[in-house]
């Protein structure tokens, strides 16, 4: 069995798999905010799951974690969202109990190869995957692989300009943390479209941005704030800021929640983890 875990910061979702095609089945748990609970939580689950199966061997394992991974993804750096997961042995951990071999991954790559391999980006060579929800990243894939990098993407932490000796930074901009502490209320609250065209006007920015720096075929657009907004005024700021002289498909994600485990899934074949 392969198992591919997306950690986010309020819920973890575990998919399984016997040949990482076809997602068996996802479970769903809270994500807890110590450390030693929430890998205790994700063994608990794989191994509650194998005890229901005909196979008990675990073939393979990812994990899709949010923050800054170090150089050797054995562990995560920085987590904003999971402050005490920081520093931890979380890959040592998981194969010590697991007794297999396991994959850590930025979740926001892992969700951008499930896009780009089965999702909206299905046929195109180079796909630039952009998140906006709580907050705010990104992936380049090429040729169905996570584009080589020493600590991930920190696409949220573009710095649009320098106001006061401090960096405005784009994910200040748009994503819905920030959105809420504006405004006061749940971005899916807020009706004013004056609101939603402002921040049209600046995704168009971080679309742009992407396009100059990866060159992809298409930009793909998925988190919660993305189904707030209006794509076609996004694609015509595009249009008109953009230096390229063809734009790249501006596209919806296709998958909400599942796309990190396809992606995964994926991941694990591409390390020669799974046999098709």
């Amino acid at each position: 069995m392969y198992f591919s875990c997306d950690v986010g910061a309020t819920k973890t979702r575990i998919g399984f798999s016997r040949d990482c095609k076809k997602i068996e089945n996802i479970i769903i748990k809270n994500t807890p905010k110590n450390f030693n609970d929430g890998v205790n939580n994700i063994v608990g689950s794989i191994l509650d799951i194998l005890a229901h199966q005909k196979t008990k061997k675990i073939r393979g394992v990812i994990l899709g974690v949010p923050g800054l991974l170090d150089k050797e993804k054995i562990k995560i750096k920085k987590a904003p969202n999971l402050p005490l997961w920081q520093n931890k042995p979380i890959k040592k951990y998981l194969e010590n109990k697991l007794r297999t071999k396991v994959f850590l991954e930025n979740d926001t790559a892992l969700v951008g190869l499930g896009e780009a391999v089965y999702g909206a980006g299905k046929g195109y060579k180079v796909v630039s995957y952009l998140t906006i929800s709580t907050g705010v990243n990104g992936v380049k894939i090429e040729n169905g692989k996570i584009d080589e990098n020493v600590f991930g993407f920190e696409l949220g932490h573009q710095v649009l300009a320098i106001e006061k000796n401090k960096p405005v930074y784009i994910e200040r901009l748009i994503g819905g943390r920030w959105l809420k502490e504006k405004y006061k209320k749940e971005p899916y609250n807020i009706k004013d479209k004056k609101v939603w065209q402002e921040v049209e006007k600046n995704v168009a920015i971080l679309v742009n941005n992407a396009i100059v720096h990866w060159s992809p075929e298409c930009v793909i657009l998925g988190g919660s704030i993305t189904k707030s907004l209006n794509i076609n005024n996004v694609r015509n700021i595009v249009k008109e800021i953009c230096i390229f002289p063809r734009l790249p498909y501006i596209l919806k994600s296709k998958f909400s929640d599942v796309a990190g485990i396809y992606g995964g899934l994926y991941f694990l074949y591409k390390n020669d983890r799974c046999s098709l």
